[in-house]
């Protein structure tokens, strides 16, 4: 059997990471958090694992080092990928554990909702991120694919609790994902057959939904084959708010949100 296991991190990784969720917060509600549900004003990093799957490792390892080989035949032909920076892109050069990101190819840290029960299963042996469970319970804007956000507080509203804190401690992945060629759409309703067929059908790799601009939320990241992400790191938090939110207001892990980004 391949090497698989979660391994506690050390107190400056678990501080990188805290200095990534605040670089990536941004206290805006949308609706798949709940009417009327204040967003966390900011996060504390409570422990940090690391991923060592083998499998996947070398799942990844691989696709990342054919969508390499398609950006260098691109810049060869004159045709360059562009570069698409995400919110973390600014923290590489200063937290030295994102400096191992390959830019080239739109390789990005960004943020999956989880519970812990969830993020084991997708880190444990024969785990991956399951395309056919996307969209399941609440569809798919962009079509049924993976989805992960570039700010923490938009993962956050489909984190699950996490195993410990008695309800009070949520759990998010921070994955590795391959961005690739990337399509950005900022329509309102997307032509979801026009973006899965070109990246299924090679002409991409990932999508990124816009919605800063025409809804002044969120930007989240799609991709459409599980091997274009690692779960690298297991985060176990709690939120944080500038005023108490009563019980009614508290941010809490619904059964509908639960499912878009756990998949």
């Amino acid at each position: 059997l391949a090497f698989c296991e979660l391994s506690p991190c050390s107190a400056d990784v678990v501080a990188q990471v805290q200095a990534l969720m605040t670089a990536t917060a941004r206290a805006r509600w949308t609706r798949d958090r709940g009417k009327g549900v204040q967003p966390p004003s900011g996060f504390q990093v409570l422990r940090v694992e690391r991923n060592k799957n083998m499998r996947q490792w070398l799942k990844y390892y691989l696709k990342r080092s054919l969508i390499k080989e398609i950006v260098y035949e691109r810049e060869q032909q004159r045709k360059p990928v562009a570069a698409v920076p995400v919110m973390s892109s600014g923290c590489r050069d200063t937290l030295p554990f994102m400096q191992s990101l390959d830019t080239n190819c739109n390789e990005w840290f960004i943020w999956h909702g989880s519970s812990s029960q969830r993020a084991k299963e997708i880190c444990g042996p024969g785990g991956e991120f399951k395309q056919k469970f996307a969209g399941v319970t609440t569809g798919s804007l962009y079509g049924p694919g993976t989805y992960f956000a570039e700010s923490c507080t938009k993962a956050d509203e489909y984190a699950g609790i996490s195993d410990e804190g008695g309800g009070s401690v949520f759990c998010l992945l921070l994955c590795r994902v391959l961005g690739g060629r990337v399509l950005v759409t900022e329509e309102v309703e997307p032509n979801v057959k026009e973006l899965t067929s070109r990246c299924l059908g090679g002409g991409a790799d990932s999508v990124i939904g816009d919605r800063t601009r025409i809804r002044g939320t969120f930007r989240e990241m799609v991709i459409y084959a599980s091997d274009q992400a690692y779960p690298d790191y297991v985060v176990h938090y709690r939120r944080e708010y500038e005023t108490v939110p009563s019980e009614s207001t508290r941010s809490k892990p619904s059964a509908s949100t639960r499912s878009k980004l756990s998949g």
